[in-house]
């Protein structure tokens, strides 16, 4: 029993941890330690001020589940499709929203799909020197293989650029505020305006619309208000998120407008639409109310039981509608 108790206080001695041990080991790396955790905390303030800030917008777009057909064609909604044609027509809109159809003009518009970014020439500007050498490009076009690639535009004089492709081949040169292209025409540029000193450089990305609204569609939210207490207000709030506030606003109005333009373009069509069908079946209606009318003329004439004045009325009644329909259909045209 002595020498099982022996063995096991000398076992349990052993695994005891010498702080006095550790402490000397660290005082003797002080200087390796002090150097780790400096570099340390040096680089994570660093990537906390290279981080930039996100910033919202939002807005609000009222939807009109109203067709090109005004009054009378809202009327026919309702009675086919019942009183949920508002929430209905509000998911369509998002979806419609949410696609190629609404976003890629948008895309083109602003110039979302170019990326521009001086380049650093050091690490310390880079992370703490931003520079402050700015350019502005009117037309930047490559070709469908090369989207997505690195180009650079080098200051190489006054007025004066160079462009590089991603191999650090010189493509094509020439002065600013001046179409310049390819022998092909297949990379064309056009810079309006460029703030750096000689030798600066510029990286330059023509992004793929299909990656450019992918990324969108991350930092876009769109949702009915009203949604979550289940009314149909057909008023759709749409909320951006991104790092520069006046690029998000002009983001947010390209959509507002991009979408009310299209929406009106296609009522401006099923208007147009309609007009062309009124206009083919008014003859024709006009021609089938005047057999009509003989025909009940000659039934009158042989038996005098039929009041054929009171049938004539309502034969015109329904044309004088038709031709109102047809003069609300116009009105609404002209003011699309």
């Amino acid at each position: 029993m002595n020498t099982m108790s022996n063995k096991m206080s000398s076992g349990a001695h052993e695994e005891q941890i010498d702080i006095a041990a550790i402490f000397h080991e660290i005082w003797a790396h002080k200087w390796l330690v002090l150097v780790i955790t400096a570099l340390s905390l040096s680089l994570g303030v660093l990537v906390v001020l290279k981080k930039a800030p996100q910033y919202q917008s939002s807005a609000l777009l009222q939807i009109d589940s109203r067709s090109g057909l005004g009054q009378s064609g809202s009327a026919v909604q309702q009675l086919f499709l019942g009183n949920n044609t508002q929430g209905d027509s509000a998911q369509a809109q998002i979806a419609l929203i949410q696609s190629r159809f609404i976003l890629d003009p948008v895309i083109n518009a602003l110039g979302l799909n170019l990326s521009i970014h001086p380049k650093a020439t050091s690490f310390w500007q880079y992370f703490m020197l931003p520079s402050k050498n700015s350019v502005h490009i009117d037309l930047f076009q490559v070709p469908h293989s090369r989207l997505n690639k690195r180009f650079f535009l080098v200051v190489d004089k006054p007025g004066h650029v160079q462009l590089y492709d991603e191999y650090k081949l010189l493509i094509l040169e020439g002065g600013i505020k001046s179409t310049l292209s390819t022998t092909n025409e297949r990379v064309k540029i056009n810079i309006s305006s460029i703030k750096a000193p000689i030798g600066a450089t510029f990286i330059l990305i023509k992004k793929s619309n299909t990656k450019v609204m992918q990324q969108l569609l991350k930092r876009l939210s769109i949702d009915e208000a009203g949604s979550r207490t289940h009314q149909n207000t057909g008023v759709l709030n749409i909320a951006l998120i991104g790092e520069s506030p006046k690029q998000i606003v002009q983001t947010l109005n390209a959509i507002a407008s991009t979408t009310q333009k299209k929406d009106a373009e296609k009522k401006a069509q099923e208007a147009a639409q309609t007009l062309d069908f009124l206009y083919k079946q008014l003859p024709l209606t006009k021609k089938m109310l005047e057999r009509a009318e003989s025909a009940l003329n000659q039934y009158r004439a042989k038996s005098g039981k039929i009041d054929i004045k009171l049938q004539t009325q309502f034969l015109l009644n329904q044309l004088a509608e038709l031709a109102k329909q047809q003069g609300e259909l116009r009105i609404k045209k002209i003011e699309m």
